[in-house]
């Protein structure tokens, strides 16, 4: 089930992880944590975009989440 980027902002932040707008008129917002790469977001309708499953399970996989405790607290 697709999620609003801003709901995901609230979540992500309690991992310490931080979600940038993008830069240079682009669409994909990037996602950003110390000691992790860097995850790109597209959300073409800025904090307002539904984000879907798959970037969301990707997203938690790379900042090495588990995805349901994540998706628990959407």
């Amino acid at each position: 089930m697709p999620a609003r980027l801003r709901r995901i902002q609230v979540v992500a932040s309690a991992y310490g992880i931080t979600i940038d707008p993008p830069t240079g008129g682009g669409s994909h917002w990037v996602a950003k944590k110390a000691g992790h790469r860097t995850y790109p977001i597209p959300a073409h309708r800025g904090a307002n975009s539904a984000i879907g499953d798959s970037y969301i399970r990707g997203f938690c996989r790379n900042f090495g989440i588990d995805p349901e405790e994540f998706r628990s607290k959407l």
